[in-house]
């Protein structure tokens, strides 16, 4: 038997909330357990406290000193506060991690004999640098990148280096996961196949399955812009009338419930609207609802709620920004893409026939192929880069 490799995944981020990266940081563990010793290490949180969640998800924290681990989390909260500062300001233009670099690589030397890592993951870009001498392979998880993701949700700081800076650090890494197709499609064309990798989400792990569906449909989300922007899209749809003379109820779950957007959709759909706020047994409001609702307007990134919609058995009705070519090849019969704006015409007719079709449907299961395909893509993405160690086993 093969030796199994060590993988660092280092995010910048929290596990101890819930949130769209939570569920990637699950698919990833996952996966990557299968033939992989994982190691997890956030740079803003000690993650002793989440040893049991880790564990649960096929990780253990990291082995690394405690007093480097500390340290690497004070440079970078620092670095990251100053950058901020400074760009809102009107110092910067956009973040530089630079610092983080140089600081991150020199508190890792200070710690030498310290055993390497087949592989650091880590899923934002300014996150790898330091680690390249830590490890043979290292990866990139991409988020949103070249997005310019600040403006589109109308905020004065959104965590991003400008596109020059992106590239390069793409290109000093061994593979680059896309999740979004249409971001993997415009990086493979700057980088190519072997350097950029389609890697979509699709959880691993089985889904609860109920034996009734109740005629609801259900909006899952965050409290942004553009998912307060995609309630008032449904509002204005014309959507909610169709649903309400077939007899189904909507529920709006997520800190969304706060916003004003979500409040005007109650007032104007009493009857049929429920605002839940954030939910705690998520698989239970998903596992009881026939349909889920993702009317977002222009945005970017990959829709985790959609995603989640699917994978709970769910059939979504949604506008091409709430979903991704992807999820519409691999689960056609699953989604349905509407229009933006009110419906009319022949988009009512058929939006009217497929959402009385769904919620006539007193059981669903999740579509099967999302879940090969992502293994697939999976397999192929760290293929990329198996021959750099011998000791490597294909996931």
């Amino acid at each position: 038997m093969a030796e199994r490799g060590r993988v660092l995944f280092v995010t910048p981020c929290t596990i101890s909330g819930y949130a769209g990266n939570i569920a990637r940081f699950r698919q990833t563990i996952a996966l990557l357990s299968r033939d992989h010793e994982v190691e997890f290490l956030s740079l803003v949180e000690p993650i002793g406290r989440n040893a049991g969640k880790l564990a649960g998800w096929g990780a253990r924290p990291c082995r690394l000193p405690p007093v480097l681990q500390n340290s690497l989390r004070i440079a970078y909260k620092s670095i990251y506060l100053l950058n901020r500062l400074l760009v809102e300001g009107g110092f910067a233009s956009a973040y530089r991690f630079g610092a983080f670099d140089i600081v991150g690589r020199a508190l890792l030397a200070l710690v030498p004999g310290w055993r390497r890592y087949d592989m650091v993951f880590t899923n934002y870009v300014w996150t790898a640098r330091p680690w390249a001498r830590a490890a043979t392979t290292t990866v990139i998880d991409l988020h949103d990148i070249h997005a310019n993701r600040h403006e589109r949700l109308g905020v004065k700081v959104w965590v991003t280096l400008r596109p020059e800076d992106e590239r390069q650090r793409i290109e000093e890494s061994d593979v680059s996961l896309a999740i979004a197709w249409a971001e993997y499609q415009t990086l493979r064309a700057r980088h190519g196949d072997i350097k950029v990798r389609f890697m979509p989400y699709w959880p691993t792990e089985a889904p609860q399955r109920d034996g009734h569906r109740e005629p609801v449909a259900v909006f899952l989300a965050s409290a942004n812009q553009v998912n307060a922007d995609a309630l008032d899209n449904l509002r204005l749809s014309g959507v909610v009338e169709i649903l309400v003379n077939l007899g189904a109820r909507i529920r709006v779950c997520g800190a969304v419930c706060s916003t004003p957007q979500a409040l005007s959709l109650q007032q104007a759909f009493p009857q049929a609207v429920e605002l839940l706020g954030v939910v705690d047994d998520l698989g239970s409001t998903l596992n009881s609802a026939a349909l889920g609702i993702n009317l977002a307007g222009p945005s970017t990134g990959l829709k985790i709620k959609t995603v989640d919609y699917l994978h709970a058995g769910l059939k979504v009705i949604a506008t091409a920004h709430g979903s991704d070519p992807w999820l519409e090849r691999t689960c056609p019969l699953h989604l349905l893409i509407l229009p933006d704006g009110p419906l009319n015409g022949p988009a009512q007719a058929r939006a009217q026939e497929w959402l009385a079709a769904a919620l006539a449907e007193q059981t669903a299961a999740p579509p099967e192929g999302p879940r090969k395909d992502a293994e697939r893509c999976w397999a192929q993405a760290l293929t990329a880069r198996a021959d750099a160690d011998p000791r490597r086993t294909h996931a």
